[in-house]
C-alpha cells in the first residue's frame, strides 16, 4: 500500500489540479500568464540592480547575502539581454556594484556577505559572478586572484579528514562548496581548479554522497536533494571539462541518478521537487531542470542508454519534460503584483 506521505502528496496533485483547471479555463498553453513577461522582470531587476534605491525592509534578511542580490539582479538583466541598456541608462549604477562588491573582498582572500564579513564559498561565487557578468576592466580587476585561490585551498578537506570542501573557516562541510570553488576557478579562467580538485578529493567525496535512490546529499549519507545534486554532478562535469579530474561524472551512477531525477517532476504542475515525495517549486525547477541538460550535456546526449550499477536504464533524452517544466516556470511561479517579494 503507498505511504502516509504518498498518499497525502496524491491529495495535494488532485486539489492543484482542480485549481489550475479554474485558473486556466481549461486551457491548455497559450493563455496570457504561460507568456515571459520579459518586461516586467526587467523592470523588477533593474530596481534592485540600481544602486541608489534602497530596498524594500524585507530585505534585510539576505545582509548576510548581500553579494547574491548583485548576481542574480546583473544575470538575469543579462539572460534577459538588457544588462546593457540598463548599464547604459546609468553608468554609475555598475561602478556602485562594483565598489561594493569590492569592499566586501575580505583581506584574506574570497568575499563576504557584507562588508567586514568573514569570506564565504557561496558569496565568493555570487559575487565572483556578478563581476564576471558585468564584465569591465573595472568590474574584473577588483578581484585579488592570488589570495583568492589562497582561500579556495584552505577551505579543501583532504582524504585523510574526509574529504569535500568547508563554505566557510569552521564551517559545515557539503558538495556546495566543491561547485562554487570549481565555478569560480573556471569563470576567471584559473588551471589551480586542478589543485582544488586533488586537495579536497573531491571526485571520492562526491561519490560517497549519492544514496541508494540516486540522488545526491549535501554529505555522505544524507537524503538526495536537488540543490545539492546539481552542485554536486555540476562539479564533476565542470572539473571533467576543464581536464581536472578526467571520467569525474563517472564517480557517480548516471543511471540511478537519472531516474531519481525524473520521479522528481510533478505529474500535475510539470515543475520540479527537490526530494522525494515533496511538493515542486520554482528553486528546484532550476536546479532539477538545470541537472538534466548536465546529464544530457556529459556522455549521454542524443539518447544513448545508460545502465546503473543497479541495473536501471534510462534513456537520456527526455529525462526531464522541458516543454512542460518550462510552462509550469512560466505559469505559476511569477509574481502577479508589481512589488519587490
Amino acid at each position: 500500500p503507498p505511504s502516509e506521505s504518498l498518499t497525502q502528496q496524491r491529495q495535494v496533485e488532485r486539489a492543484a489540479a482542480e485549481i489550475y483547471r479554474e485558473a486556466t479555463g481549461g486551457a491548455a498553453t497559450t493563455n496570457d500568464r504561460a507568456r515571459l513577461r520579459r518586461e516586467d522582470h526587467v523592470a523588477y531587476l533593474a530596481r534592485v540592480f540600481k544602486a541608489d534605491r534602497p530596498l524594500p525592509k524585507g530585505f534585510t534578511s539576505l545582509n548576510a547575502g548581500r553579494p547574491w542580490l548583485c548576481y542574480w539582479s546583473a544575470h538575469g538583466l543579462y539572460l534577459l539581454g538588457a544588462i546593457d541598456s540598463i548599464v547604459a541608462e546609468n553608468p554609475g549604477d555598475a561602478s556602485a556594484m562594483v565598489s561594493f562588491l569590492g569592499r566586501c573582498q575580505h583581506e584574506s582572500g574570497g568575499f563576504g556577505g557584507s562588508p567586514g564579513q568573514l569570506p564565504h564559498l557561496a558569496t565568493t561565487y555570487a559575487a565572483v559572478s556578478a563581476l564576471v557578468t558585468l564584465g569591465t576592466d573595472e568590474a574584473l580587476a577588483v578581484i585579488d586572484r592570488p589570495k583568492l585561490l589562497g582561500f579556495l585551498l584552505s577551505m579543501c578537506q583532504s582524504r585523510e579528514r574526509g574529504g569535500g570542501m568547508t563554505m566557510h573557516d569552521g564551517g559545515e562541510v557539503d558538495v556546495r562548496g566543491c561547485y562554487c570553488a570549481l565555478c569560480v576557478c573556471y569563470m576567471l579562467g584559473m588551471p589551480e581548479g586542478r589543485l582544488v580538485v586533488e586537495a579536497s578529493d573531491m571526485g571520492r567525496f562526491i561519490g560517497r554522497c549519492q544514496g541508494h535512490e540516486g540522488g545526491i546529499g549535501g554529505e555522505p549519507g544524507n537524503e538526495g536533494h536537488g540543490g545539492y545534486t546539481f552542485c554536486a554532478y555540476g562539479a564533476l562535469a565542470l572539473a571533467e571539462a576543464c581536464g581536472w579530474l578526467p571520467g569525474g561524472t563517472g564517480m557517480v551512477d548516471r543511471g540511478l541518478l537519472a531516474s531519481w531525477l525524473r520521479r522528481q517532476q510533478g505529474n500535475v504542475e510539470g515543475g520540479m521537487r527537490g526530494r522525494t515525495n515533496k511538493l515542486v517549486d520554482g528553486c528546484y525547477s532550476f536546479w532539477c531542470g538545470g541537472l538534466g541538460r548536465l546529464l544530457a550535456g556529459t556522455g549521454e546526449a542524443g539518447g544513448e542508454a545508460v545502465t546503473s550499477a543497479q541495473g536501471a536504464t534510462q534513456t537520456q533524452r527526455g529525462v526531464v519534460e522541458n516543454a512542460a517544466l518550462a510552462d509550469a516556470v512560466r505559469r505559476w511561479c511569477g509574481n502577479t503584483d508589481d512589488q519587490y517579494a
